[in-house]
């Protein structure tokens, strides 16, 4: 790991909290720390995060684009573990952001086929300026490439299917119910039955979408866990402050 990537990994949840707290602290250093997210970025990539939120504004889920390297080592276990017999594994990581998570799965499968999707145009250029290896390629989700893509055995959806905003409502406006279960459908067509679907950091359970009853949460250590964020019900109307849910999930046959 390099040098920048080690800082980035150390401080993620300090940028995120200056960016997305209420706290004061955090307030005061808002303003400093987007003039020098600036300068880093500089130009075109501050261009290209404004183009995407005015493009896809009803299309975008998550508008935060941080991310580091290896930020769940215990779901790219489990994935490496289930896969560890089979040969031509399939991976999707939707909402790669620039590419860390796709890297880091890489990692733990280096001979898995992994493909990252996102919607800005700008974190799929860092991606690919990484040089990524033959068995790893990066996709914008508006594409028609990214729209005839199925038949993945593992899909990861990791903090992406949320809105910030929601943290402080009692109603999810910003992001609703019906947006997390058509992106959850879209996903699910993608998926081979017998694949695995890991989900973390949303605002709705998936054990309340219509496409549930085809999946079972994976019976393996790591997997259920509890966290201080709120969650809302399919009226989108918040029912708790704290999520106990599972993240990883394995498609089962379907019959209706």
């Amino acid at each position: 790991m390099g040098f920048l990537q080690t800082i980035r990994k150390k401080t993620f949840h300090l940028r995120y909290s200056v960016m997305h707290s209420r706290k004061l602290p955090f307030i005061i250093l808002k303003p400093f720390y987007l003039i020098a997210r600036f300068f880093i970025l500089g130009f075109p990539g501050m261009q290209y995060n404004i183009f995407t939120r005015m493009k896809y504004k009803k299309h975008l889920h998550q508008w935060s684009n941080y991310t580091c390297e290896d930020r769940y080592p215990e779901l790219f276990a489990i994935c490496k573990e289930f896969f560890k017999d089979r040969e031509n594994v399939k991976i999707l990581s939707f909402g790669c952001s620039t590419g860390e998570e796709v890297y880091s799965i890489h990692s733990y499968l280096p001979k898995a086929a992994i493909i990252g999707a996102d919607i800005n145009p700008y974190n799929l250029r860092q991606c690919k300026k990484k040089k990524p290896p033959k068995n790893v390629g990066f996709m914008h989700t508006f594409s028609e490439e990214y729209r005839q893509s199925k038949d993945f055995d593992a899909i990861f959806c990791l903090v992406v299917l949320l809105n910030v905003k929601n943290r402080k409502a009692n109603v999810a406006t910003e992001f609703t119910f019906q947006q997390f279960e058509k992106q959850l459908s879209e996903l699910d067509e993608k998926l081979k039955t017998g694949g695995l679907l890991f989900i973390d950091r949303t605002d709705f359970d998936f054990m309340h979408t219509s496409i549930s009853d085809r999946y079972s949460p994976l019976d393996t250590k790591g997997n259920r866990t509890v966290t201080e964020r709120p969650l809302f019900d399919a009226n989108n109307t918040k029912i708790s402050d704290k999520q106990d849910s599972y993240r990883v999930f394995l498609k089962r046959e379907y019959s209706a």
